[in-house]
């Protein structure tokens, strides 16, 4: 009997900081462990206070919520400053090769080695087909048309651009050559040119349409085979594709009135 006394005296003592806080929660615990000869797992589940505090547990979410904003924001500013200190891109841009006409514009070549510097070709009935496995349409309309595309270089042998060329000779699409040159940072132009060359060696296309740079050009394409001539150099190309070009600016009202609202005259 003095042990249970002793016993319920001690569950007093374990429960009594209770009683600042809430009264009825002390008195609830203590019958709670007379009631169950003391049995301190359901005791302690039955006398958590933090269930009955809301205090307790909105201030336990307002500091996870400042450290969850506090993490966002320091991500935030390691990325940026990761990003700029170690870019993910070197981007390099080689420079342009240019010259200026006697006549006014400028003038720019660009070679094509030959077979190196081709990605794919499509023709009807090709033997081998590059790259392995390309099929072309089997449509009639396609036989007399050819695709290539090409790896562009300047005059310092250094890869600048793309190009595709298509050679139609059918009757169903009229005769031409036609070329499409992309050189990144600088824009794309489109040159149509015919079929037979001008001098037996040249053809000589007309500038159709530009974008970015030579967007506001106008002028002419030039394109020749040159054969290589060094036939004891190894791994040496057959030869290359020439072409030049020569634009110049060209000049209506709109394109004025927009230099001098950009006070670029």
């Amino acid at each position: 009997m003095r042990t249970q006394f002793t016993g319920i005296a001690r569950a007093a003592e374990l429960f009594r900081p209770a009683t600042a806080c809430s009264g009825h929660a002390a008195s609830a615990a203590l019958q709670c462990a007379i009631r169950h000869t003391f049995t301190q797992a359901r005791c302690a589940g039955l006398a958590d206070l933090t269930k009955l505090g809301v205090f307790v547990v909105a201030s336990d979410g307002l500091r996870m919520l400042k450290t969850l904003i506090f993490g966002f924001l320091l991500g935030v500013v390691g990325t940026v400053a990761a990003a700029y200190y170690v870019p993910v891109v070197d981007q390099h841009r080689e420079s342009s090769v240019i010259s200026v006409a006697t006549n006014g514009g400028n003038t720019e070549s660009f070679r094509i080695n030959i077979p190196t510097d081709r990605i794919m070709v499509g023709a009807p009935k090709q033997a081998e087909p590059l790259p392995p496995g390309l099929r072309w349409p089997a449509d009639e309309m396609f036989d007399g048309v050819r695709v290539e595309l090409f790896k562009v270089r300047n005059t310092l042998d250094a890869v600048v651009g793309v190009a595709s060329r298509m050679v139609a000779d059918s009757d169903a699409i009229e005769d031409s050559v036609e070329w499409v040159l992309h050189l990144p940072a600088r824009g794309t132009f489109y040159v149509t040119m015919p079929v037979q060359p001008e001098d037996g060696v040249r053809r000589v296309g007309t500038l159709r349409a530009g974008t970015r740079e030579f967007g506001p050009m106008q002028g002419k394409v030039s394109e020749r085979w040159v054969p290589n001539a060094d036939a004891d150099e190894v791994d040496a190309p057959d030869g290359y594709i020439e072409l030049e070009t020569s634009f110049v600016g060209a000049f209506s009202d709109d394109v004025t009135e927009t230099a001098l609202r950009e006070g670029t005259l």
